[in-house]
C-alpha cells in the first residue's frame, strides 16, 4: 500500500515531473554544505532536501571538527533549508569498518571512543537536531549495522577488497545504495513528505564515490536509485 500513498502525495504527477538532483561533493563537511546552499540548492526550488553529512566532520582526521561545531553547523543547515521553505529529511551517518579506515588515518586519532563511537556520538547530534527542528530521520547507521554485514566479506555494505578490490571501509557499495534508496523512499511515504523536486545534499557518500554514475542521477548512487523509485511510483505521462 505504500506505493499508493506515495502516488497520492505526488498529486497525480507524471514520472517526468519528478526531479531528483545529486549535490554530493567529496570531502565536504557540514560547514561546506552551508556555503553551497545558495548555488547548489536554492535555484532548484526543492520541496524536499535529503541531508546526509558528517563523515568528514567526524572521521576525516585532516578535516574533523568537534561534536559541538558539527551540531551547530547541522542545525544551521536544517533551519536555513526550512526557511527556503522546503521539507528536510535527515539521514544518520553510516558505520565504518575500522581496519580499512586505519590504512588512511591514524588509529590514535579516534581514541578513546574509536571511529564508530565518534559516529554514534554524531548521530546523537543528528537526532537532537531532528527533534529540535521537527524533521524525520532515516537511521542509516542502525540499518547498516543490522543488515549490512559490515566486515571483510563480499556481502558487506561498505566497499572492501572482496567486493570492490579496494580496502575502503567508508563508502557504500552499489547494493548498499540500492537499500538506502529504498529506506529513504519508505520514509518519504511514512512521513507524508513531498517528493516532486528532491535535492540529495551531502558529501562523497551522496555523490556515490566509487560506483557507476558517480555524482549524477544515472547509475548506482542512492540519488539515482531514489529517482528510479520515485518515478516508478507516480502515474505514467498521459495516464489518468
Amino acid at each position: 500500500m505504500a506505493w499508493l500513498l506515495l502516488m497520492t502525495l505526488c498529486g497525480g504527477l507524471s514520472a517526468g515531473e519528478v526531479e531528483v538532483w545529486n549535490t554530493g561533493r567529496g570531502g565536504n563537511r557540514a560547514s561546506e554544505l552551508l556555503s553551497r546552499l545558495k548555488n547548489d540548492v536554492e535555484p532548484k526550488r526543492p520541496d524536499l532536501v535529503i541531508l546526509l553529512v558528517g563523515t568528514n566532520d567526524l572521521l576525516n582526521s585532516k578535516k574533523a571538527v568537534s561534536l559541538e561545531v558539527y551540531r551547530e553547523n547541522l542545525l544551521k543547515l536544517v533551519t536555513r533549508l526550512q526557511r527556503l521553505p522546503t521539507a528536510v529529511l535527515l539521514v544518520t551517518i553510516p558505520p565504518c569498518h575500522p581496519p580499512d579506515l586505519f590504512l588512511r588515518h591514524s588509529q590514535a586519532f579516534y581514541e578513546p571512543e574509536g571511529p564508530n563511537g565518534r559516529v554514534e556520538a554524531g548521530n546523537r547530534m543528528i537526532r537532537e537536531v531532528a527533534a529540535q527542528t521537527g524533521v524525520p530521520v532515516v537511521d542509516l547507521f542502525e540499518r547498516f549495522t543490522k543488515e549490512g554485514q559490515i566486515g571483510e566479506g563480499a556481502a558487506s555494505y561498505l566497499r572492501n577488497a572482496a567486493n570492490s578490490g579496494r580496502r575502503d571501509g567508508v563508502h557504500p557499495t552499489a547494493d548498499a545504495y540500492r537499500a538506502m534508496a529504498g529506506w529513504i523512499a519508505e520514509a518519504i511515504t511514512a512521513h507524508h513528505l513531498p517528493a516532486s523536486r528532491v535535492v540529495c545534499l551531502g558529501d562523497s557518500i551522496t555523490l556515490g564515490a566509487g560506483v557507476k554514475g558517480e555524482g549524477t542521477v544515472e547509475g548506482e548512487s542512492y540519488p539515482a536509485q531514489l529517482r528510479f523509485i520515485l518515478r516508478s511510483r507516480v502515474q505514467p505521462s498521459g495516464s489518468h
